[in-house]
C-alpha cells in the first residue's frame, strides 16, 4: 500500500498542472460560462449543453453527481484497493489477511437543469463494479466475488436536498479456486431490485441519507427475501490542509436485510481526500472498519468483522 501513499502525498503537495481555464490565450468568457455548467468538477469541451428555450439546459456527460455517493458503503461501484485484517469470520477455510480489491464506477449520461443553476435539476447516471475479496495464504485464492451495476435517475434542488430512484443488479459469485479447494457451492444468489434514496446536506459539511430497496427478482426464493434498508452519516472538508489540497472525512453506514431477520451491518470509515478538480475524481485514503454479513450474496449467511486499511478512487 505504500506507493499509493506516496502517489496521494505526492498529488496533494506539490503543485497541479493548471486547468483549462487558466491555460493562457483562451477566452475567458467561454471559460466562464464552461465552470457555470460544470460547477464541481472538471472544466473540459468533452461536455455538451444545449439550449431548450429560455428555461433550461440539457448537458452531456456531467462530471459531477446531483446525488453524492454513499462513502462507507462496501459495495457501491468504485475502484478501491485495501489490505483487510480478519477480526472474526464464519466463513470457513480462510486466513485473517485479504486483499479487497473493487473496479468499476459511475457515468453521468445528462442532466437537464435550470438556465443559470447546472446544481439542480434532474440527472440519469449509469454505475457498474466488480466487487472481489483474495486470501493471500491460499494462493491468493478468491474467495467470492458479486457483479453490481444499475442505472440513477436523481433529482436535487441546489440547496442540499436529493433524492435518487434507482434500478439495481447484484449478481454473485463464489470463487473458482475457492470453491474447489473447500467444495463450496454456489446458491446463486441474484438480485434486481428498486431503490428509493433522499439525501440532506448540510452546509457545514455534513451529510445524512436514508434508501429503501424492494427486490422484484431474486434467484433463490426460498433463501432471499425483498426488503433492505440503509442509512448513514457522512463529514467532509475537502480543503484541510496544505493549502487546500488535502481534506479529511468520516462516515458510517448502517444497513439491514429482511433475509438476515433485520440483524444489522455496520461500517465506519475515516482518512484523508484529495479532490482533483481537474480531473473530476476524488482520491482517498483510510481506515475502514466492518461488522455484518459478508460482502458477498453468495455469503450473506455468514458473518464477518474486519479493519481495514485502504485507497479508493471515485471514477
Amino acid at each position: 500500500m505504500l506507493p499509493f501513499i506516496w502517489v496521494f502525498l505526492g498529488l496533494g503537495l506539490f503543485p497541479l498542472v493548471e486547468s483549462a481555464e487558466n491555460q493562457p490565450g483562451e477566452d475567458p468568457a467561454q471559460a466562464k460560462q464552461e465552470q457555470e455548467d460544470v460547477p464541481q468538477r472538471k472544466t473540459s469541451s468533452d461536455t455538451v449543453r444545449f439550449s431548450l428555450g429560455k428555461r433550461w439546459r440539457l448537458l452531456f456527460s456531467p462530471k459531477s453527481d446531483l446525488y453524492p455517493r454513499y462513502l462507507a458503503d462496501i459495495t457501491r461501484p468504485g475502484f478501491e484497493l485495501k489490505q483487510m485484517s480478519i477480526q472474526e469470520t464464519d466463513i470457513a477455510e480462510t486466513s485473517t489477511t485479504r486483499y479487497g480489491f473493487k473496479l468499476g464506477g459511475r457515468y453521468g449520461f445528462f442532466r437537464l437543469h435550470p438556465a443559470g443553476h447546472p446544481e439542480k435539476g434532474f440527472q440519469l447516471n449509469g454505475e457498474g463494479a466488480f466487487v472481489g475479496q483474495f486470501d493471500p495464504k491460499n494462493n491468493t485464492d478468491n474467495i467470492g466475488w458479486d457483479g453490481v451495476f444499475g442505472f440513477h435517475f436523481t433529482w436535487a434542488n441546489g440547496r442540499g436536498l436529493a433524492m435518487r430512484l434507482a434500478g439495481l443488479h447484484d449478481s454473485s459469485h463464489v470463487g473458482d479456486e475457492f470453491a474447489e479447494r473447500t467444495g463450496r457451492k454456489r446458491i446463486n444468489y441474484t438480485r434486481e431490485e428498486w431503490a428509493l434514496g433522499l439525501s440532506l446536506a448540510m452546509k457545514s459539511g455534513w451529510r445524512f441519507y436514508a434508501e429503501s430497496g424492494w427486490a422484484y427478482d431474486m434467484r433463490n426464493e426460498e433463501l432471499q427475501r425483498p426488503w433492505r434498508v440503509q442509512t448513514g452519516l457522512e463529514f467532509l472538508r475537502e480543503n484541510g490542509f496544505f493549502h487546500s489540497r488535502i481534506g479529511y472525512y468520516g462516515a458510517i453506514n448502517y444497513g439491514a436485510w429482511e433475509e438476515r431477520d433485520w440483524k444489522g451491518n455496520t461500517t465506519i470509515h475515516t482518512g484523508l481526500v484529495l479532490p482533483l478538480k481537474t480531473l473530476a475524481r476524488t482520491y482517498r485514503v483510510g481506515l475502514e472498519y466492518y461488522q455484518g454479513r459478508a460482502a458477498f450474496g453468495e455469503f450473506f449467511q455468514e458473518d464477518e468483522r474486519w479493519v481495514a486499511f485502504g485507497f479508493w478512487l471515485e471514477l
